[in-house]
């Protein structure tokens, strides 16, 4: 499905961020990004990761990643940069920030429709995105807009052991609001950065990829539910 033609999600903004490195954003980045240039729309993501991962992948393996596109941002012209990626044309802007909280985050999340924390079933990973969902609230009582927050469970454990079960029980007695899938540990994942090719563009044959890509599209289906409620005018 072509996004494109979809005017109740074109050029929509999601921003991944967390305060906190090494949860995963860059990897469901890419994943997703992967997912949603599979259903023929174009996707432009904004890396303002200092270790600029996803614009290093995009260069070295751009040629194979159809629909698919990465600018590195300068924070200091990430405004211009965002303009520029919408002038694209671009279906959908994904943003990947530092793992830190600085001004830059505060200016994804001021352009973005939704913000989306990878999160890993653990303390702290969950206390991030708590005080994530914090500052989303206060900017939407501020300026008046409505920013939708999710939390993505990553690397979570397929045979749903017992800490798991408990822990999902806590996280939705939460405020915290969640996407109902979860992105399981899986070695598809850990490969787009060494391959190039997320699961959509990855081997569809091997059954690892299959599961992978049965899981992306149950998350996308989520996310575009997200981006399709009505939202109100940001404020500049």
């Amino acid at each position: 499905m072509n996004t494109r033609n979809r005017p109740d999600i074109a050029q929509r903004v999601m921003t991944f961020a967390s305060s906190k490195g090494g949860v995963g954003k860059s990897t469901v980045c890419a994943a997703i990004a992967g997912a949603l240039a599979s259903r023929g729309g174009e996707v432009a993501i904004l890396d303002l990761d200092q270790n600029q991962t996803l614009y290093r992948w995009h260069q070295q393996h751009g040629a194979s990643l159809t629909g698919i596109t990465v600018l590195k941002v300068d924070p200091e012209n990430f405004n211009q940069t965002l303009l520029a990626a919408k002038a694209g044309g671009a279906d959908t802007i994904l943003i990947d920030v530092a793992g830190a909280y600085e001004a830059t985050m505060i200016k994804a999340i001021a352009a973005s429709d939704l913000v989306v924390t990878p999160a890993k079933l653990s303390e702290p990973d969950l206390r991030e995105a708590a005080k994530l969902l914090g500052e989303v609230n206060a900017f939407n009582q501020r300026f008046g807009s409505s920013i939708a927050h999710r939390l993505l469970v990553n690397e979570a454990d397929s045979l749903d052991p017992l800490y798991q079960r408990h822990a999902l029980a806590e996280l939705d007695g939460s405020a915290i609001k969640r996407f109902s899938n979860l992105m399981m540990r899986r070695a598809p994942y850990r490969e787009i950065f060494i391959s190039g090719m997320p699961p959509h563009l990855a081997d569809k044959g091997r059954a690892p990829v299959k599961k992978a890509i049965a899981e992306l599209d149950a998350i996308v289906d989520e996310v575009l539910a997200v981006l399709s409620q009505p939202t109100k005018a940001k404020a500049a």
